[in-house]
C-alpha cells in the first residue's frame, strides 16, 4: 500500500525544486480543517526522484505543524540562486539544495509534476522502521506462505544494509563525537525496531505452517489407519466365504472312500481272473 495517499496527490501538490524534466523533488502540502472550516493544521512532506544517497529516495516522512511555508531565503547554490528551506511552525527543519517555484496555481504543471507519485509510492528506507511495516504489510498479502517466509529474510538483510549505510553516511559528515555517536543510536534503534517487526511476522508465518504441516500429518495418518482397517475387514470377510480347503475332515472321508472304492474294485478284478484261470485249468485237463 503506498505511503500517505491521502497526502500524496495531485491537487496537494504546490511546487517543485530542481529541473522539471528531470526527476525534480515535488512538494504536497495539505490544510486539515475543522467542522468550521478552520485550519487546524498542516500535514506536509514531498517526493525526492533523485539522490546521491539511494536511501533518501522516496517519500519524505509526512509532517503536521499548525503551520507550514517553504521559501527561498538558503544558501546560494551553483546556479547563484537562493535555495528552499522548509518551515514548521516557524522553525527551520529542512534546507533544500535548490530553489523553490510554486505551481500552486497552475494545474497543467500539477499534472506534469504528480507523475513522481505512482513512480515513487514507499517511504524513503532512511526511515527503517515505517519502511519495514508498510513491506511487511504488502509482504503478508501473498497467500504463498513459502514466499512470505523468503521475503521476510530478504526484507531483515535488507534492513541491516540500510542501517549500515546510514551509519556510513553519518560518520562521512564530519559531526562531533557525542552527535556521530546519538544519529548510531538513532538508527540502532529504528532497526531494531524494524528487525522485530519482521522477526515477529517470521516466526508467526512459520509457526502457523507447522500447524498445517502437523495437522497434514494427523490428518494422513489418521487416513491410513482406517485404510489398513477396512482391508482387515475385507480380507476376514474374503476368508470366511472362501471354499472349503482340500485337507479339511469331510475332504479326507472323500478321500479315504474313493480310495477304499478303488482297492474294492482292484480285489474284484483280481478275483475274476483268478475264477477264469481255475477254470480254464479245468477244461484243458491233459489225457493220460
Amino acid at each position: 500500500m503506498p505511503y500517505r495517499d491521502n497526502l500524496y496527490q495531485k491537487e496537494n501538490i504546490i511546487g517543485y525544486t530542481g529541473d522539471p524534466n528531470n526527476n525534480p523533488t515535488v512538494y504536497f502540502k495539505q490544510e486539515n480543517k475543522n467542522k468550521n472550516g478552520t485550519v487546524e493544521s498542516v500535514t506536509f512532506g514531498h517526493i525526492t526522484q533523485d539522490h546521491g544517497l539511494y536511501f533518501n529516495i522516496g517519500r519524505e516522512e509526512a509532517g503536521v505543524a499548525e503551520t507550514y511555508e517553504i521559501k527561498n531565503d538558503g544558501k546560494l547554490n551553483e546556479q547563484g540562486q537562493k535555495t528552499a528551506q522548509e518551515y514548521a511552525n516557524g522553525v527551520m527543519f529542512h534546507p533544500s539544495r535548490n530553489a523553490f517555484t510554486d505551481v500552486s496555481k497552475n494545474d497543467k504543471m500539477k499534472e506534469h509534476l504528480s507523475d513522481s507519485i505512482e513512480k515513487f509510492a514507499e517511504i524513503k528506507q532512511r526511515y527503517i522502521s515505517k519502511y519495514a511495516r508498510d513491506q511487511v504489510k504488502e509482504i503478508i498479502k501473498n497467500p504463498n506462505k513459502k514466499e512470505q517466509l523468503r521475503a521476510l529474510i530478504k526484507l531483515d538483510n535488507q534492513v541491516k544494509q540500510i542501517a549500515v549505510d546510514l551509519k556510513d553516511f553519518h560518520s562521512k559528515r564530519g559531526l562531533d563525537k557525542d552527535k556521530l555517536k546519538r544519529k548510531h543510536e538513532q538508527v540502532d534503534v529504528l532497526e531494531n525496531q524494524a528487525r522485530r517487526l519482521v522477526g515477529s511476522n517470521y516466526y508467526a508465518i512459520k509457526k502457523e505452517q507447522e500447524i498445517l504441516q502437523r495437522q497434514k500429518e494427523e490428518q494422513l495418518q489418521k487416513q491410513q489407519e482406517l485404510l489398513a482397517k477396512n482391508q482387515h475387514k475385507t480380507k476376514k470377510k474374503s476368508l470366511a466365504t472362501f471354499s472349503e480347503p482340500l485337507n479339511t475332515p469331510s475332504s479326507l472321508g472323500d478321500k479315504l472312500r474313493l480310495e477304499q472304492a478303488k482297492s474294492h474294485s482292484s480285489k474284484q478284478k483280481n478275483t475274476n481272473v483268478s475264477q477264469e484261470q481255475g477254470t480254464k485249468k479245468q477244461t484243458f485237463k491233459p489225457k493220460r
